[in-house]
């Protein structure tokens, strides 16, 4: 990294540096402290999923953010705590977003075939991403369990991770099994298709590990509607009516917004799911980020 960073230094010279904050972000504090070299640090998601970690975590953004000319983080809790620890520099939340054009794909098994699992006419809810704690899929199964049976709910898990056992058996428990797919891990590019299986999809910030989930963008590329929690940077879920934003994360609260999209026509759901393609496509998509991130402070 040293070399990489140098030689770039003195080659390029640069006028600006992002650099994204993550365990090993030591080295390019220096270009923060150089004369004519704007230094920006991005922040993602790698602080708040690093709770293990606290101190050291802590020390190497804060040595990063007080140095730099702007910090530009995913979400709102990030910034808190950087103005926490002290940090007096310009903070902007910048979301995350997705890159449209990934999110239409024609490879991997069609959504119809990925559906022939379920009764055809089931109310199929998705989640995509690794089966841990903060992802709060537990809930998520206890909720499509609690449906009135005229629903004909089904569930489509796409991932692994390491509560994939936990959930397997709280499946059985709930007496679901024969309505839950469990795929396993697929390849990125064939994750389009398994979205667009599902009639909508569900992604929370959980309130304990706050985030900004990538995969909210991602199923609304596919036109899908979401179930997810509410946060400042999630505030558009309701206002452009792309899917329910819960106030807060237990089985009664996603079970009540399942029953409120399951309540709406399918027409009314591809309509929601065309909105929200619409909506992240002008304004979260990778390049409009980069634009703004490039622009942030100037």
């Amino acid at each position: 990294m040293a070399r990489a960073l140098f030689t770039a230094l003195i080659s390029e010279r640069p006028e600006l540096v992002i650099v994204r904050v993550g365990p090993s972000t030591v080295l390019p504090i220096v270009f923060g402290l150089l004369p004519g070299v704007e230094y920006k640090v991005l922040i993602r998601g790698f602080v708040h999923r690093n709770l293990s970690i606290q101190l050291p975590v802590k020390a190497l953004t804060w040595a990063n953010a007080s140095v730099a000319d702007e910090t530009v983080v995913a979400f709102e809790a990030i910034a808190e705590m950087l103005r926490d620890l002290g940090v007096r520099g310009g903070i902007s939340v910048v979301p995350n977003a997705v890159d449209p054009n990934r999110f239409v794909s024609d490879e991997g098994p069609t959504p119809e075939e990925i559906r022939d699992a379920v009764d055809d006419d089931a109310f199929v809810v998705g989640f995509v991403g690794s089966m841990e704690d903060r992802h709060r899929v537990d809930i998520l199964v206890e909720a499509v369990a609690s449906l009135p049976q005229s629903v004909k709910p089904a569930l489509v898990l796409v991932g692994d991770g390491p509560q994939q056992t936990t959930l397997e058996e709280l499946v059985k428990e709930a007496g679901i099994r024969d309505s839950t797919v469990f795929t396993g891990l697929v390849p990125h590019e064939v994750v389009p298709r398994y979205i667009a299986s599902c009639d909508v999809l569900y992604g929370i910030s959980d309130p304990d590990k706050p985030s900004n989930p990538i995969k909210i963008y991602e199923y609304l590329a596919c036109e899908r509607p979401v179930i997810t929690t509410q946060t400042p940077e999630l505030g558009f879920v309701e206002e452009e009516r792309v899917g329910v934003a819960m106030d807060r994360v237990t089985v009664k609260s996603v079970h009540d917004a399942l029953m409120d999209l399951y309540s709406m026509s399918s027409d009314e759901r591809r309509t929601m799911g065309r909105r929200g393609r619409e909506y992240v496509s002008e304004n979260h998509s990778w390049s409009a980020v980069v634009d703004e991130l490039i622009g942030v402070g100037t």
